[in-house]
């Protein structure tokens, strides 16, 4: 631009002077110094567009540049905006699961209070149930000592009884023996009459009888076979 300039100086310094001197030496040196400012200008012309064209085609490649780095960020956004939804969508299902989470950690703390105090209860009346049983136990072991005393008593006044029994069925037995009384009559309250199955096996003979009429009445019967 500066060269410009000057050559558009020299031009007009050049046309003054033409005037000023009119002869044909000074016409063909104002000439050619015409000719050599127009070169200059057109140069200085030819060289500021080559060097326009330089930075345009260096804005071109910038431009182009900082386009493809948007298309990139926007593509990394994207992508980080997709990671950001699904971050969210996790945090809003974990929030989820952790508030059914946490519901069923206070309705087992609330089933845990209503077993605790049915167990309490449950205690309480197995306490009450076992002071219950231990009387009882009491009450039947003093039966059960009332009953052996009682059964002792007893027992001794069976045996006499049944000593004394046995005395007179076997002073029985003897008189019916020596009075020709052959009926013989076991311990297991059956009768034998002489010359059936079992008269002579019969060995343990409780009572002797002189007719089936008197062992029947004495609460004999006679052997099924």
């Amino acid at each position: 631009m500066e060269i410009a300039a000057v050559g558009a100086a020299i031009v007009l310094l050049l046309m003054v002077c033409s005037r000023v001197w009119d002869s044909g030496m000074m016409k063909r040196s104002m000439l050619a110094f015409a000719a050599i400012g127009f070169s200059s200008l057109l140069l200085a012309g030819c060289g500021a567009d080559q060097e326009q064209v330089k930075l345009n085609e260096e804005l071109e490649t910038k431009n182009a540049a900082v386009l493809v780095a948007n298309q990139s960020l926007k593509t990394e956004l994207s992508a980080l905006q997709k990671e950001l939804d699904k971050l969210k969508s996790d945090f809003e299902g974990k929030t989820a699961e952790q508030s059914k989470v946490q519901e069923t950690v206070e309705s087992l703390q609330k089933e845990n209070t209503t077993l605790t105090e049915s167990i309490t209860a449950l205690e309480s009346k197995n306490t009450e149930l076992m002071a219950s049983v231990g009387e009882k136990d009491k009450a039947i072991q003093k039966m059960n000592q009332q009953a052996a005393a009682s059964k002792t008593s007893s027992s001794g006044s069976s045996s006499q009884s049944s000593s004394a029994g046995q005395a007179t069925s076997q002073s029985a037995a003897t008189v019916s023996s020596q009075g020709q009384c052959d009926i013989k009559g076991s311990n297991s309250g059956i009768y034998h009459v002489p010359g059936s199955t079992y008269y002579s096996r019969t060995k343990n003979v409780a009572r002797w009888f002189c007719s089936t009429e008197e062992a029947e009445k004495a609460g004999y019967r006679a052997p099924k076979q």
